[in-house]
């Protein structure tokens, strides 16, 4: 039995987490380009996600990345690694990290996703600046 590769693996994740969290239409399209290879994903365009904000799964964090980072659905993974897909505007790439440094300092996320709990929760990251929280469970975090 071979195992997934790490690349794969974080592939999956970032696929699960758009499928349970994004209208079909928009999942299939950023499944798709992630199955491309790296220089592909600058299509990756998550500002398209606010497009979107009528979805029961997708809401837009207004707070810092200090209030995300302690809202309830993110404080218990602030340590944790998660998985970043970098796009758009950024240079692209797949990488683990702490939800910690994918928001704060100079290894935080320009634009991209980040998968926080693989296909129940997760961030879209645009250029501007925004974030807005993908979650499939009950319940997004309000900023404070």
């Amino acid at each position: 039995m071979t195992l997934p590769s790490p690349v794969e693996s974080m592939k999956a994740e970032l696929c699960a987490l758009f499928s349970a969290t994004l209208p079909a239409d928009l999942a299939g399209r950023f499944s798709e380009l992630l199955g491309f290879k790296p220089s592909r994903w600058c299509k990756l365009d998550p500002w398209r996600v606010w497009h979107h904000l009528d979805h029961p799964t997708v809401s837009e964090w207004k707070g810092s990345a200090q209030e995300l980072l302690a809202a309830v659905k993110f404080a218990a993974h602030a340590e944790s690694e998660v998985t970043v897909l970098r796009c758009g505007h950024e240079r692209p790439g797949l990488s683990r990290q702490r939800l910690q440094d994918a928001l704060l300092g100079e290894s935080a996320v320009f634009e991209g996703f980040v998968s926080v709990v693989p296909g129940r929760l997760g961030l879209a990251i645009n250029h501007d600046g925004g974030w807005c929280v993908l979650s499939n469970g009950t319940g997004v975090p309000e900023a404070r």
